[in-house]
């Protein structure tokens, strides 16, 4: 599972994205964003949104101020925006943040420093941020998992080379690399399901752009292949799973392979085949080409069936 989301964690991945400034209230960088399902939340009840602008009866984990908002905190007397305030925080958002280039009256200043509200600041057009913010949020409040393997980018498929250990992934991961794919993570991809049903691979921070390969040791792909070999993330489309045949079990290989096989990612169907390792494939090749042959079938066209339906279609005219 990916870790929790801290306040500091959001600044950190959104930092110049969203030209994102840091106001007041750093003590309080640790807080964290909890997902839609999270149990946290005021009076025990369902969990708070994740973002919405400064709205006290239907609070927000992060609470967005603009323009409007603004020009109506700064017409209340001190007495009414300190209760104002008193009720927003009373909500325990995870952070304020400040769009439009607006900066937060010094009331809200003060009081977040003293109770360590992160208050953050963003020169962005609101809608722009709310939804940039929006996107990032959902995307890390979503169940995770791990999968071993190598996920890769290959004609705009992001495709998980799976399989034992020692059966080869990193070696075609690096010929294929070669071939021009772009790697995505080796070794512990970190995959997540975006509403309604897309599963999406990332690389934890710590293997970024690396690859370990029996024999060269780690790789740094980026600085071997430049920027454009590396991906930060790819839609999962394909699983190969890389099985090494013993003797004798060439010929239980299914030559047609016309039903469609998938593995269960987070709740979501991922089509899937299962490519043998024999001695002198181009195993480069075979997936390239098993991707190629994907697409067709996404597209509507299966060649198992075509070439069944032309046999069809033979026996019929010499049967007349």
């Amino acid at each position: 599972m990916a870790e929790p989301l801290t306040v500091r964690g959001f600044f950190a991945a959104l930092q110049e994205t969203l030209e994102l400034q840091w106001r007041a209230g750093r003590a309080g960088g640790g807080r964290l964003f909890h997902g839609a399902l999270s149990e946290t939340a005021v009076g025990g009840g369902a969990s708070l949104p994740l973002t919405g602008y400064l709205n006290v009866i239907r609070p927000s984990q992060l609470q967005v101020c603009g323009t409007l908002e603004r020009a109506y905190l700064v017409q209340l007397s001190s007495v009414e925006q300190d209760a104002f305030l008193s009720h927003l925080l009373a909500a325990q958002p995870a952070a304020l943040l400040a769009v439009d280039g607006v900066e937060f009256p010094s009331a809200f200043i003060e009081r977040a420093e003293a109770n360590a509200v992160p208050l953050i600041c963003s020169s962005r057009a609101g809608l722009e941020v709310m939804e940039l913010a929006t996107a990032f949020l959902q995307r890390r409040a979503t169940r995770s998992t791990v999968l071993h393997g190598v996920l890769l980018e290959l004609n705009g498929v992001g495709v998980l080379l799976a399989g034992h250990a020692g059966v080869g992934k990193s070696e075609l991961a690096l010929e294929l690399l070669n071939r021009g794919s772009r790697l995505v993570a080796d070794d512990a991809p970190e995959f997540v399901r975006v509403p309604p049903d897309r599963i999406l691979g990332r690389c934890p921070p710590v293997l970024q752009d690396f690859l370990e390969v029996r024999g060269l040791g780690i790789l740094d792909v980026r600085a071997m292949y430049g920027d454009n070999a590396v991906k930060h993330e790819a839609e999962l489309k394909l699983v190969v799973q890389l099985q090494r045949l013993h003797d004798g079990e060439l010929p239980l290989v299914d030559r047609f392979q016309d039903r469609q096989q998938h593995v269960d990612v987070l709740g979501v169907a991922i089509p899937a085949l299962t490519l043998p390792i024999m001695a002198g494939s181009n195993m480069a090749v075979l997936v390239e080409s098993a991707v190629r042959n994907h697409l067709l079938r996404v597209s509507g066209y299966n060649a198992t069936d075509r070439f069944i339906g032309r046999q069809q279609h033979m026996l019929s005219e010499n049967d007349l």
